[in-house]
Parts: C-alpha cells; structure tokens; sequence
C-alpha cells in the first residue's frame, strides 16, 4: 500500500514498507527496481542431549529470517552510488529520538554476554554433565560416607586407652560418632537409592520383566520397608537385591557405631603416696597393776589388743598405714613380727580311768596343794612325763561323774620355774627360744562331749619372733597383707630361762634375737634390714601367755554352764569366767590354727603401732592409685559398616558400568519421577487399564503384564 505526496520536485514520492523491514521509509518516484535479497547469516541449533529434561530443549543463539524474506543493503552500499541513480534521501518515519542504529538493529550476531553470565552458564554445563547425565554427586557422597567412617575409626583410635577427652560445649564421644554416624549412613544411602532407580529402567531394557518390579525396585530406593519386600519378592542374587539389602541393613548401622566405644575403670598412680609402718626392733613400756595388795608387773600397754585375742575371736589388729585415695599398694618389704605353727597331737591320745592332780577343777586355787582325783577320760601319753588328763570327768567315790573338763590350755614350760615340762616341745624341737609353746586340747560338744567320752581334738601351737616379707594393698580404705615368706630370727640361747634361785623361783631370761636380711628397692626405708629383739622385751612377750596357759573349761555338772578358768600364773589363784563356746576361740568347732595365725598377726601389728621412742619404726612409700575412665576401641564392631560401605562401593561401580552399557538406549535417569512422566507407557500398554481404575486392579494387572523398555517407551510386545 502506499500514499502519493507532491513536494514541487517533480518527483512523485510515495510511502510504502520493504519486505522484511518493520518501519515505514519514505520513497521517491521515479519507481526503482526490486533490489536482490541477501541472506542473513545464521547460527546452528544448540544441541542438547535427548535424555535432558531440566534446560530449555533446542534453544537457538539467532532465529533466521524466513525463506521470503527480503532487505535492502545499508545506505552506505556502493549499490546507491552506480551512475544512472539518481540522488535519494531516506527518512523514517516515526519517533526517531531513540532510534536503534541499523548497524544494532540487523547485525545477526550478538555480542558476548557479561563474565557472570558465562560463569554461571559454565556451571550450569557442569552440573548438567558430571551430576544430571553422570555419577559425579554419587562418588561424591560415598567418599563422603567414607571419610565420616575413617573420622569415627580414628578418633576412637586415637583416643583408645587414654581418659575422656574434655571437648568444647561439653561433646562427648558419643555424641560425635553419633553425628558421623548419621551422615555416613545418609551419605552411603544417597549413591545406593539413586542406582537403584538407575536399575529399574535398566531392569527392563534386559528383557519382558512383570511391571510391578518397576515399583518395587522403585520403593526399594526409598527405605527399608521396600528393600525388605523387594529382597523377598526378588529370588537370587542380583544387582538390585544387594542394593536392597544394603538399603536393609544401613539404619541399624547405629547400634554398631555406638558398641565401638566402651568406658572401662581402671587405676592410674596419683600425684601422692600412701604409707605404711614396719618395724625394725621393738622396745614397749611395762604395764603394772595390783591385785589383793600385791604388785604385778602387766604387759606392756601395747598389748592390750592381743590380749583380747586370748579370749575372744576376734579379728587380728591392723598395722598403722594412710592411703589418700582409699586404694594403695606397696612393694614387698620385711617387718619384725611373730610367726605361729601349729600341729595335731591327737593320735597321742588314749582313754582310762586313773588318778591324778585335780587342778584342773574350779574350786582349787593355785596356792593349794593339789588334790589327787579319780577321773575318766582322755589323758595324752608323753615319753617322759606321767599321762596328762585333757578331756573326761572326775569320779565320785560311789562311781558316779562329778566335775567335767572338756577345753585346756598348757604351756610346755612352768609358769613358776621356767623350766620344760612334758620333755619340752612334742612337734617343733627344732624351733629355737620360742615366745610360747602351747598344747590346746578341746573336745566337740564342749561338756556334754566330755561327759559322753568323745575324743578332743589336741593341737601343739607354737610362737616366735620372725621377720617377715609382707605384700600390702588397701582397697576401698581396708588393708589387706599377704605374708610372702618367713624368716625366724636367730636366739643368742638355745633356751631362754636360767634359774638364777631355786628355792625362790628366780629365774632369768637371757636369750635376744637379730637377723639381717638383704636390702632391696630404692626407697631409704627399706635401706636397713637388720631386725633386733632385745631379752627384755621378749620376756615381756613371754609373760603375755600366763594369762591363759594354763586355763581350763569346766562344769560341775551337764545341767550347768561351763566356766572358763584362766590367769593361774604368778600365784595368784585364778578367775572364773562364764565360757561361752562361741565366743572362746580355743574351743571346738572354732579354727585353733587359723586362731593362731590372728594372735601371731595382731602381734606383729602391735609392734608396727609402736609409738616413737619405744622401736625403730619406719614408713614404707607406696602408690596410690586414682581410678579414671578410659575410652576403649572394641575394633570388631567396625566390620559391619565397613562391609556394607564397600559392597555399596561394589554396588555403585556396577550400576555405572551398567549405566554406561546401555546409556545409547536408557539413559542416566536414576530416581527422576519427571523421567517416569516423559518416558511413559505406550499406549497399547496404557489400554490395558482403564480410567480411574483402583490401585488395587492396578497392581494386580501390573504383576500380570510383563513389558520392555524401548526407545520409544515402555511397550508389550505381542499384547
């Protein structure tokens, strides 16, 4: 269309569009011929790849003019400029005061976009290529999973055997393996679920499958409930089934996690030390007391606690020791102590009837001469002494049972002269100065047994001054010492007591007693092991037995209690006191051996207690132990989720090489749902179930048709 202008020229100019062109242009008569088209260079389509779904598909960099398009050259074309033409003007029409320059307007190529823009379009590239089309986010996130496994693997390593860390914010150990824990098992679940929807596309390309399994393979990539049906479903071993049973046994890879660790107690030596007494010699003060106006020199003070042991069975005395942290422990070391033996006489003893010294009963005192007595018992038979009564009952002069005797205690020396009696020691002549050489002899039943003629149960015990090797330990503030070895000490005298007075009972003790043993260990204190027993205190040792040698338990018929009657030394006529049998330790059925034992440690105790100024005393040093926490690595639990990381590493490398294998005609489209959408069924598959169908009729049908994935979707061949 065009409009004719007269502008006085002679030209008649007409207004009119060039084909091609969008704006108006102003034209002068005389008419022109047609000019001829030139093309407008053009880019190539940008070629995506066919499995891509997320870009902008077949975009261009330029759209060509189409086939019939026309335009003119520029005005500065030499075209304009050939003779014949005559000169022209051109004006657009219109608002020209933004106009685009022509050069902008009809340049077919555009200019580069800004650095960000490339930038972000590289990344975009990337992530297309390596993550979308490939398995780069996958390796990615199982190495991942392995290095959270190899964080957890050393840090207990580290850590194994030593105290509980003190970490910022109060975090433990096991709240770090939990936090690893948890992104190793999510991080190894990642790459396994998207090669299990990798599978179920591959699972059909191989051949007709029931459709059904694209759902199962497809849930078994979402959780265990699916792995469990798949894996139940799926008979064999295949690829898919151990990607399941990986998806199976991942969530429980927590309790494995946590069982690496353990906090056992144990014992580690503190910054002080505990200590603990021995003794080298001993020195005690005299007790005195006096009884009816008469002077008796006691025992010392310090032996008030082995007196009680004389009467009562109780627990031996512990030596003095401090431990700071209630559980100590010192290296072996010797101490001055005594020693107890004991051994059983009573194949020595027989059963009569005859006469003897009755001062055994409880109405003859020490001071009197003692009556002759018929009685009926048990008497033990000596080399060189008359039989001694042990056991039986005295006997009336009508015949019948009178006062009993059913416990006693003897020394094998006179309390008055010193001497040996009975010939001296019956089991232990080898043994030299002993502190006391005791015969005890009771009879089961206590007086009921005496009167029914059962046979007592005699014992020689024998005490002496010994050094001894000692292994102490206080656990949870209690001592408890384990004697390793025993060493009598030498006697200066083969037997301690001269009489320097016969007619007066003077008598005289002279025999000491030494030993020196090899030193040991670093500490100062255990430097000197020479041990010393002055005569004078091992006679005040000595006089500590006449309290109960001799004593007897007797009753002056079955119907009364028995009472014990003890202290007939020093002529000071005895004492009666009830005897309870379970009480007196040197009665049946109580261990006269193991009673033995305790009188001997209590003593030795009672030396260790000494005060300054009455026995040379040192401390031994020991360790005092602290109990700590420490971490233990139980390195058997970490098998479980290491296997599984490396069968999903097996599984994964599969899944790619098999990816790979039939990228051509699957594709890489792992878990995709919007794959699912563009990649449907075929419609003759789609006309198998109607519109709106139950999902129930349609699982039902899916397990029946089996299909196969082609390139144009999923089809059934033959149906």
């Amino acid at each position: 269309m065009s409009t004719g202008v007269n502008d006085g020229s002679g030209f008649q100019p007409t207004v009119g569009r060039y084909a091609g062109h969008n704006g108006p242009y102003l034209q002068t008569t005389p008419q022109l011929p047609r000019l001829p088209p030139l093309p407008v260079p053009q880019e190539p389509a940008l070629t995506l790849s066919r499995h891509h779904l997320f870009g902008p598909t077949r975009e261009r960099l330029a759209v060509p003019a189409p086939d019939h398009a026309t335009t003119l050259p520029p005005p500065s074309s030499p075209h304009y400029r050939q003779q014949g033409w005559p000169a022209r003007e051109f004006q657009f029409l219109g608002n020209t005061t933004n106009a685009i320059p022509y050069s902008q307007r009809y340049n077919p190529v555009s200019s580069p976009p800004p650095r960000s823009t490339r930038l972000v379009q590289g990344i975009r590239r990337f992530v297309i290529k390596y993550i979308v089309e490939w398995w780069l986010l996958e390796i990615l996130s199982w190495i991942f999973s392995a290095l959270c496994m190899s964080a957890i693997f050393g840090v207990l390593l580290y850590y194994a055997g030593r105290k509980i860390p003190n970490w910022p914010l109060g975090i433990t150990i096991n709240g770090f393996i939990s936090v690893f824990s948890g992104l190793a098992k999510a991080a190894l679940l990642l790459p396994t679920a998207e090669a299990l929807g990798q599978l179920k596309w591959n699972w059909f390309r191989d051949g007709k499958r029931p459709m059904i399994d694209f759902e199962r393979i497809d849930m078994a990539s979402r959780g265990p409930w699916g792995a469990f049906i798949l894996l139940g479903r799926m008979r064999g071993m295949t690829l898919p089934s151990i990607g399941a049973a990986i998806v199976l046994l991942a969530p429980p890879l927590d309790i494995f996690f946590q069982q690496m660790v353990s906090y056992p107690s144990a014992f580690v030596p503190g910054p002080t030390n505990g200590t603990i007494s021995r003794v080298l010699a001993y020195d005690p003060l005299d007790g005195v007391n006096f009884r009816n106006g008469v002077k008796k020199i006691l025992p010392p003070r310090d032996y008030s606690f082995a007196e009680q042991l004389l009467f009562t069975n109780g627990s031996a005395l512990e030596p003095n020791f401090n431990c700071p942290t209630s559980n100590c422990t010192w290296e072996p070391f010797e101490t001055l102590g005594v020693c107890s033996k004991c051994a059983d006489v009573s194949q020595d003893v027989y059963f009569r009837c005859q006469n003897g010294t009755g001062e055994w009963m409880s109405n003859v005192s020490s001071t009197d001469p003692y009556p002759n007595v018929a009685m009926c018992g048990y008497f033990l038979n000596l080399p060189k002494s008359p039989p001694v009564f042990l056991s039986g009952y005295a006997v009336d002069a009508s015949g019948k049972p009178g006062e009993a005797m059913s416990t006693q205690i003897l020394s094998f020396s006179n309390t008055s002269s010193r001497l040996p009696l009975y010939g001296g020691s019956m089991r232990f002549k080898y043994v030299r100065s002993p502190i006391w050489d005791l015969l005890v002899s009771g009879t089961p039943g206590g007086i009921a047994g005496a009167y029914g003629a059962v046979k007592p149960e005699v014992n020689e015990c024998i005490f002496y001054f010994c050094a001894k090797t000692v292994q102490s330990g206080a656990y949870w503030g209690r001592l408890s010492e384990n004697v390793a070895k025993e060493v009598p000490l030498d006697a200066s005298e083969p037997y301690p007591w001269i009489v320097v007075d016969p007619v007066k009972n003077l008598v005289r003790y002279l025999a000491e007693f030494n030993l020196e043993l090899p030193s040991h260990g670093d500490q100062a204190a255990l430097q000197n092991n020479t041990f010393f027993v002055s005569n004078l205190t091992a006679v005040k040792t000595a006089l500590l037995i006449d309290e109960i040698a001799p004593s007897y338990v007797t009753a002056l018929n079955a119907s009364v209690a028995p009472l014990l009657k003890y202290d007939n030394a020093l002529r000071f006529g005895g004492s009666l006191i009830e005897a309870n049998p379970q009480t007196n330790p040197w009665m049946p059925p109580n261990n006269i051996t193991a009673h033995a034992e305790r009188l001997a440690a209590t003593l030795t105790s009672t030396f260790r207690n000494t005060r300054e100024g009455e026995g040379d005393v040192e401390m031994v040093l020991g360790i005092a132990w602290e109990e700590k926490t420490f971490i233990s690595f139980r390195w058997v639990w970490f098998i479980m989720p290491v296997a599984l990381l490396f069968f999903s590493l097996i599984f994964l490398v599969a899944t790619v090489i098999r990816s790979s294998r039939d990228e051509p005609d699957v594709g890489i489209l792992k878990t995709s749902t919007i794959a699912v959408l563009f990649n449907g069924l075929g419609k003759d598959v789609q006309e198998e179930v109607r519109p709106n169908c139950p999902i129930s009729e349609v699982k039902a049908r899916a397990r029946e048709l089996k299909v196969t994935l082609r390139a144009s979707g999923i089809s059934t061949p033959g149906l």
